[in-house]
This record gives C-alpha cells, sequence and structure tokens, in this order.
C-alpha cells in the first residue's frame, strides 16, 4: 500500500482533479474522493445539526459541478416575534484546527475579501464557524470590513494584534488570522466525531504553542 504524504489542489473547484504524492509515484484523483473533501463534509454537518438545534432553518446552496462560484456552505434564518423580518446570516464552515505556532485561527485572504463583498452586497452578517478536531470544540467569529481597522484590533496572548495578514510556504499563500479571543466557542464536539476528524487530518503532528503563560514574569 502506498502511503499518502500530502495532497494539494490545482484550483477551487470540487470537481477538478487532485494530485496525490506518495511514497512512490503520483496519481489523480477527483476532490470528491480525498480526506480533505471528506473532512470538511463532517465538518458542515456539526455546523448545520448545531445550528438546527439552536431554532435555525439552514439552507445550502446547490450548484453545478462546473461552476467556479462558491462563496458559502450555509444560509440560515430564524422567526424573530419580536420583529417582523426574521433574523438571517450566511455562513462558511471550516474544519481545521488553530495554527500550531499562533495563538489563531485563519483563513485565506482572497476568501476573507469575498465574504466581506458578499455580506455588504447581501446586507447580511456573514459568520465563519470553525470546527477544531483536536481542541473539540465548535466556534464562530463574524466577519466585518471593521475588524481589520487598527482600533479594532486585538492583542492576544502570543503577543500580536490580530486580525493579522500573514504569509506562508515563502510567500506563496496569504492568510489573514483571528485571535482565539475573538473567536466565540459554541460548543464542544462528540468524542467519536473528534477522532474521526483527526483520522481525515493531513496537516501532520498536532503541536500546539503553549501561549498561557507568555506575558508572565
Amino acid at each position: 500500500m502506498h502511503q499518502t504524504t500530502k495532497t494539494f489542489p490545482k484550483t477551487q473547484n470540487h470537481s477538478d482533479i487532485y494530485i496525490i504524492k506518495t511514497n512512490y509515484n503520483m496519481k489523480k484523483v477527483p476532490f470528491t474522493k480525498t480526506k480533505q473533501y471528506k473532512k470538511g463534509l463532517i465538518g458542515e454537518k456539526i455546523v448545520k445539526d448545531y445550528l438546527t438545534d439552536k431554532g435555525w432553518v439552514v439552507y445550502a446552496p446547490h450548484k453545478s459541478k462546473n461552476s467556479s462560484w462558491e462563496f458559502f456552505d450555509i444560509m440560515a434564518i430564524q422567526q424573530d416575534n419580536r420583529v417582523d423580518k426574521p433574523k438571517m446570516f450566511i455562513g462558511d464552515a471550516k474544519t481545521k484546527s488553530r495554527l500550531n505556532h499562533y495563538n489563531a485561527q485563519g483563513i485565506d485572504l482572497h476568501h476573507f475579501k469575498k465574504y466581506i463583498k458578499l455580506s455588504e452586497q447581501m446586507k447580511v452578517p456573514f459568520k465563519l464557524f470553525f470546527t477544531d478536531e483536536y481542541a473539540r470544540t465548535l466556534s464562530v467569529i463574524e466577519l466585518t470590513r471593521e475588524m481589520v481597522l487598527p482600533e479594532n484590533k486585538v492583542k492576544s496572548a502570543d503577543g500580536r494584534e490580530y486580525p493579522l495578514v500573514k504569509s506562508f510556504n515563502n510567500d506563496k499563500d496569504t492568510m489573514i488570522l483571528f485571535a482565539m479571543e475573538q473567536i466565540k466557542i459554541l460548543t464542544l464536539i462528540d468524542g467519536k466525531l473528534s477522532e474521526k476528524l483527526k483520522s481525515l487530518n493531513e496537516r501532520g503532528e498536532y503541536n500546539i504553542t503553549d501561549f498561557s503563560n507568555i506575558n508572565k514574569k
């Protein structure tokens, strides 16, 4: 059996072919057959089940396999008897553990820009959900254009101010990072689901830096 060491996409389309690098050769597989895709489906279900339990009616977009337009996973609506108009938001579900050496979660910067633009065009909040298999948490942060202004940044336990734009992989990937203090924990994840997500993890060994005493002498 060939041991898979890394998966990386050619583009963002779910119908695209991914290249799987093994110890012996390179083989092409559909993205829907990858661990990343399967892990994402579980994460989306965790988010949708949580929202449904809280009284939200959850809708998911359906698109053509050939469409590259994909900005969000969820549209949720909840009737509020105190007002005539129901509450509504759109959002995306990210199934990933927090960063190893930053007290933060993060997403691609260009995704953040798309989320903000879509939120402003539709005039509804955009919420980003994180399912962390190692912390066993489901958490959320609402994204706004104003959160990146200097006066709205938050100093985290690691001494950095967030949101923080950071480049990785020799500047090939640019991410925007959010401090864990900015992200609200909603609930804990079932242990069995957590272990299932860990089995689909492709990031490697989880070795988090402890920031709890960084500012203490």
